[in-house]
């Protein structure tokens, strides 16, 4: 009997042995759906806020995007021969359009955000440009920024030719089907 009163008189959070694994696991388990759950409402709040600005969440493994982004790489060449031959007579309106999709890290986070940005200069191991649009997240940029990239990089490409027809840009394609 008094053996089972000291069992019974424990405080709530005093632990057999034997329990103290249940328990941990429990605890274990506890946080760990916390944590994914927490992650759950985040990613959807920020998909919610990214579609109200008329942006788009997508899954990094997205099949058909990076389909778009290893041909963009294949195909740098021909987007870089038109900059390099482009209309420089021409300004404002009447000028050539040449861009580059390119990803930014999202600061403390593993997400990134892919944003255009006007070419202004392409080197042999980089590409300058200013960057379109103000990001959704804070990747250390802001749009009119001036940023280089890396060619092998790049997600996608954009430019219009000197009759203002339009070449690649497949990126906006897909993702326009999206909204």
């Amino acid at each position: 009997m008094n053996r089972l009163k000291t069992v019974t008189n424990r405080p709530w959070w005093s632990i057999s042995r034997r329990g103290s694994a249940t328990a941990l696991r429990v605890l274990v388990v506890v946080i760990i759906a916390g944590g994914v759950i927490y992650k759950v409402q985040l990613r959807k709040s920020r998909r919610d806020a990214v579609a109200a600005q008329g942006g788009v969440m997508v899954d990094s493994n997205d099949p058909e995007l990076k389909a778009i982004a290893k041909e963009a790489r294949a195909t740098f060449p021909e987007f870089e021969t038109a900059f390099k031959n482009r209309d420089q007579s021409k300004t404002g309106d009447d000028a050539q359009v040449f861009a580059v999709k390119s990803g930014f890290k999202h600061q403390g986070s593993d997400d990134m955000e892919i944003m255009w940005i006007q070419v202004t200069n392409i080197m042999d191991t980089s590409i300058t440009g200013i960057v379109v649009d103000e990001p959704f997240g804070k990747i250390g940029y802001h749009a009119g920024d001036t940023v280089t990239v890396n060619p092998k990089k790049i997600e996608d490409w954009y430019y219009t030719d000197v009759q203002g027809g339009e070449h690649g840009g497949k990126s906006n394609d897909v993702l326009s089907r999206r909204k």
